[in-house]
């Protein structure tokens, strides 16, 4: 099987709500195309490759509620294909695939700040505003599809 096919089998099982094989999915299709990348170190397509399963794998993370990690993959994700677009390789696939990943991480700093005012919030009126903001926010994860496969 393919990155691609682990990629796909990630998104669907994260658009069902199935985080847990979303993960395993993702990991698997990480772990070939890192594999790749090693094979053939100076081909701007697998690393671009290699970038966008970060991205996926920090989408799972998100949705999944992992913070950090989303973090962690989605910086990865973000040096990488910054590293392609200032290469030139393939700039316009590229920006747009960094232009996704920005998003991403614009979004994980919107729930982190949700999550702190939700906090602050909950010690002051109750846990009802910290679980709106969640499930406000996770609906946009779960539900956005990347247009990166």
């Amino acid at each position: 099987m393919w990155p691609a096919s682990y990629t796909q089998l990630g998104y669907l099982a994260r658009f069902t709500g199935d985080f847990d094989n979303a993960l395993i999915w993702n990991r698997k299709a990480l772990a070939f195309q890192e594999r790749i990348v090693q094979q053939r170190p100076a081909d701007p397509q697998t690393q671009r490759e290699l970038a966008q399963k970060h991205v996926a794998m920090g989408q799972t993370c998100l949705a999944r509620g992992v913070l950090a990690e989303a973090q962690t993959h989605f910086e990865f994700g973000q040096k990488e294909l910054q590293g392609l677009l200032d290469a030139d390789a393939q700039p316009k696939a590229v920006l747009s695939d960094l232009s996704f990943c920005t998003m991403q991480l614009a979004l994980l700093a919107e729930m982190r700040s949700d999550a702190a005012a939700a906090s602050t919030s909950r010690r002051r009126h109750g846990s009802n505003a910290f679980h709106h903001g969640r499930a406000r926010s996770g609906s946009i994860i779960i539900m956005r599809r990347s247009p990166m496969a």
